[in-house]
């Protein structure tokens, strides 16, 4: 497809321009994160799937440093036309052994639903779900743009040592919090020696587990409490530390079955438990209590199984052990 400079123009105008997500630039800092993306060295770009001409399409759009829109050229890609109802991804579009690639790194827009005041946590199940079932990872020829997700992992040492001989050159680590919307922490690839050099700025080791609960490399078993936020759960090491729960890291709930199962076990939540529910009316007491946890049980803990998935480098809860 080739496009004439006014329909370029019109595009850009039509495009809808999310605001983008808010990076701090960090140097020699200490922090922790629910998950580090691996940013390639390349153009910062939107995928945008749209119709263009009654036709499905993929369109990248080129930033400058910026973040301005200079360039916008269709690709060859396979996927789902129900994106085309209007959804955009953010990432790095680079060319590798005479490959293209586009790593998905951040989502705005979701089959015609703005996505701005969401977590990560619940972007990173609908882009894992759209790599899934939305976007084929195939190259009919050399001009296909193949679509993928950064290597991602939720520990700096581990990831550090897994990245040594990545094929393509790196510009960055990303850090997020699961909980955390539109913004994240940056730093510069080049300076991950300088501070490994400094006293250990960088710091993200998960917290040891004793054997007697270290099942596998997969299962583990950790003492699990809910947050106010949906979907939102903390992990601790099945040993205290000195009477306090010892953090570990947060819980990947990835399905709805596990949030359901979580549900139950920690919130009221009628709709879980009868379908009717959604056609009745509230409770007189639910409007009178304005109170944010009224519906959590924010000082239960439960003892859990969780197996560990390997994609989002996180555990998911698949089983209660005990509860108190």
């Amino acid at each position: 497809m080739f496009l004439k400079d006014n329909e370029k123009q019109m595009l850009i105008k039509q495009f809808p321009n999310p605001k983008l997500s808010y990076e701090t630039i960090i140097h020699k800092k200490v922090y922790k994160s629910d998950l580090i993306f691996v940013v390639p060295k390349g153009n910062k770009c939107f995928a945008w799937f749209t119709y263009f001409n009654d036709e499905p399409v993929c369109f990248i759009l080129e930033l400058n440093d910026q973040f301005i829109i200079t360039k916008i050229f269709p690709v060859n890609t396979s996927f789902n036309t129900d994106l085309s109802a209007g959804t955009i991804l953010f990432g790095t579009f680079f060319k590798n052994s005479n490959n293209t690639f586009f790593t998905i790194e951040d989502i705005y827009w979701y089959k015609e639903k703005e996505l701005f005041k969401i977590s990560w946590h619940e972007k990173m199940l609908i882009i894992n779900d759209i790599m899934e079932n939305d976007i084929k990872q195939i190259k009919y020829n050399s001009t296909f743009l193949t679509f993928g997700l950064p290597i991602i992992h939720n520990d700096i040492n581990g990831l550090l040592k897994e990245i040594k001989n990545t094929p393509y050159a790196i510009q960055s680590l990303k850090f997020v919090l699961y909980n955390n919307y539109n913004k994240y922490l940056s730093l510069e690839y080049k300076n991950i020696n300088n501070n490994n050099n400094n006293n250990n700025n960088i710091k993200h080791t998960p917290n040891n587990i004793t054997n007697s609960n270290h099942l596998s490399d997969n299962k583990r078993v950790f003492k699990i409490k809910a947050e106010i936020q949906n979907d939102i759960y903390s992990l601790y090491s099945p040993e205290d530390v000195g009477n306090q729960l010892n953090f570990h890291s947060t819980a990947l709930v990835p399905s709805y079955k596990t949030s359901v199962m979580l549900n139950n076990l920690f919130r009221t939540i009628k709709e879980n438990k009868n379908l009717d529910a959604l056609e009745e009316s509230d409770d007189e007491g639910d409007f009178q209590n304005v109170n944010v946890d009224k519906f959590v049980n924010l000082c239960k803990v439960c003892t859990m199984l969780c197996i560990y998935n390997n994609k989002f480098k996180a555990w998911v809860p698949v089983k209660v052990l005990n509860s108190n």
